[in-house]
């Protein structure tokens, strides 16, 4: 059907809304004309706006960052520059893409075309998959201790390691990537990194003559006394992997064999020897970037997969769930009128409750996954321990009544600021303190302190709950395992919320310790380091919990 009707249209816009990619389209005077519905999924802000048609691409901007979709380190550090930034290279039309962090962790691909009537149109991709396998990519070449670079089928640089960098003692306005090799190398002969006394057109031409051959190698000599055996290796795409490798030592043995009068052939054995074996580093380098390649692929299959997955059974199950969860609230509430029978006011109230609680599971269940896939982003933050206690105290006040619960909450009179990220800490207070109370019997107490030891802070909570038995006390750090008790069985729970308790704790560089004596209630122990510091590495073995004391509350 032709475009301009209005079937035609309406088949548009049903075929914008279907892709997986975030699509804006702005008139000339950079208001947005049009949205599809992937790029309201991008964004959770506009889940809150009904109609942002006629915004501006300015006002949009602003919204996003004001409400910390963002979590680029510029957009966090200089909001106002990105911004002015960002705003210059939409105008520009700039066919460049750009690259950016969002604060749930994603990375989008942001590409900007020109319309003829003026106006833009504005593609937002997920590209996660691909940074992180660039990310471990880059990872492996700078663990290597040789120089190593990549060039593609134009001879232009892709990226490189310090190694290289820190051999050429070239600035990163030098190798930026799309260089060419011919021009770096004619600055680096100009630069006499390479003492070797030739004419550096000479040494142009001969380097360029051995890096374009299928297996090129050549014997440098560093200014600062070194030696180097410099190796090309075509790629399977037609690129080069250039590598450097320090030989100074085997230099230095052939020049004492040679001054000690060894024999000619055993000079020439050992360093036939040598060169074989740098022979088969270089092909295992070329290697090694070959499997790196095709893992990147299958990686990018793996995660597109998962991130689909969660992305999907999260849209699908909140979706409802918060139908039900504000729709059984109308019916508890009567907003409408009486129901008459005072069953259907319980039954509400238990549909409600059980809602409430599913999507307490999923989010706990995708926060979870999280963690144990290395993708929960960390942002720190500086801010005030004993505001969050407070924080956490008034939100658990009416728990506490109903259950006839005193709260004693003891913090230091002075600051007790932290870096670290916000979010995650209060989550893990609010899991301590809710299950300190959820678990203490009617009467009982329950007791937070925190305490400021220089360069940590201590954060205890205890209660005079109903402990656990030592022959359970490793299972509840296992995801969705509970502990067996007359007491416990009436409570709802995920056996969630110690493993995300610990693992995000650890996250922060800092440790969880459980003691539980069964009759007379538990303790919980964390200790936070007040700086920000380097996490622990993988998802920091959510559910072991080997050598912690715990109670079935958690």
């Amino acid at each position: 059907m032709p475009v301009g009707t209005r079937e035609g249209i309406e088949a548009l816009v049903n075929g914008l809304d279907s892709l997986r990619v975030g699509i804006i389209v702005f008139d000339g005077s950079d208001r947005l004309v049009y949205c599809n519905d992937h790029f309201r999924f991008i964004f959770r802000t506009f889940d809150h706006l009904d109609e942002i048609s006629g915004l501006a691409y300015e006002d949009i901007l602003k919204t996003l960052l004001d409400n910390g979709e963002f979590a680029g380190e510029r957009a966090i550090r200089d909001p106002e520059n990105w911004l002015a930034d960002t705003l210059a290279h939409h105008r520009s039309r700039d066919y460049a893409p750009r690259i950016e962090r969002l604060s749930d962790g994603r990375w989008m691909e942001v590409k900007c075309r020109p319309m003829d009537d003026g106006g833009a149109i504005v593609h937002w991709n997920d590209v996660t998959s691909l940074m992180q396998t660039q990310l471990r990519f880059e990872a492996a070449i700078e663990s290597t201790a040789d120089g190593f670079a990549i060039w593609d089928q134009a001879d232009r640089l892709v990226l490189h390691n310090r190694v290289f960098a820190r051999l050429h003692r070239a600035t990163s306005e030098r190798l930026k990537p799309g260089t060419t090799f011919k021009t770096f190398m004619t600055e680096t002969a100009h630069s006499g990194v390479f003492d070797d006394g030739e004419n550096p057109d000479e040494w142009i031409a001969r380097r360029v003559e051995k890096h374009g051959l299928p297996v090129g190698q050549s014997t440098l000599r560093h200014k600062d006394g070194r030696w180097f055996l410099m190796r090309d290796r075509r790629t399977r795409e037609g690129g080069r992997v250039t590598v450097y490798t320090d030989i100074t030592e085997l230099k230095e043995r052939e020049r004492q064999l040679i001054e000690r009068g060894r024999t000619l052939q055993y000079t020439v054995q050992e360093l036939e020897m040598n060169r074989a074996k740098l022979e088969d580093q270089a092909s295992n380098l070329v290697d090694v970037a070959e499997k790196l390649d095709s893992a990147k692929s299958a990686a990018e299959r793996a995660n597109e997969s998962k991130t689909s997955f969660l992305r999907n059974m999260s849209h699908e199950l909140r979706t409802p769930l918060n139908s039900i969860i504000g729709f059984s609230e109308v019916l508890e509430q009567e907003l409408f009128g009486r129901l008459g029978n005072e069953r259907y006011l319980d039954y509400a109230s238990m549909i409600n409750t059980s809602g409430g609680h599913l999507l307490s599971l999923i989010n706990q269940i995708l926060d979870l996954s999280k963690i144990e896939a290395g993708r929960y982003e960390i942002v720190h933050n500086p801010f005030d321990l004993r505001d969050i206690l407070e924080d956490c105290g008034d939100l658990l006040a009416p728990q506490a009544k109903a259950g006839n619960i005193s709260v004693d909450v003891a913090m230091p009179d002075g600051d007790c600021e932290v870096d670290a990220d916000h979010t995650a800490i209060r989550q893990c207070v609010l899991n301590l303190m809710s299950n300190a109370i959820k678990f203490t019997k009617e009467g009982g107490s329950v007791t937070v302190r925190l305490e400021d030891k220089g360069d940590m802070a201590l954060l205890i909570v205890s209660d005079t709950g109903i402990g656990i038995a030592p022959n359970d006390l490793r299972r509840v750090m296992i995801p969705f395992e509970q502990v067996d008790s007359t007491f416990a069985a009436g409570k709802q729970g995920t056996g969630l919320g110690l493993p995300i308790v610990k693992s995000l704790i650890e996250l922060h560089g800092g440790s969880v310790e459980l003691a539980s004596t069964l009759g007379k209630g538990t303790t919980a122990t964390v200790w936070l380091p007040k700086e920000a510091s380097e996490p622990a590495v993988g998802a920091h073995n959510v559910g072991r919990g080997y050598g912690l004391i715990a109670s079935p509350s958690h």
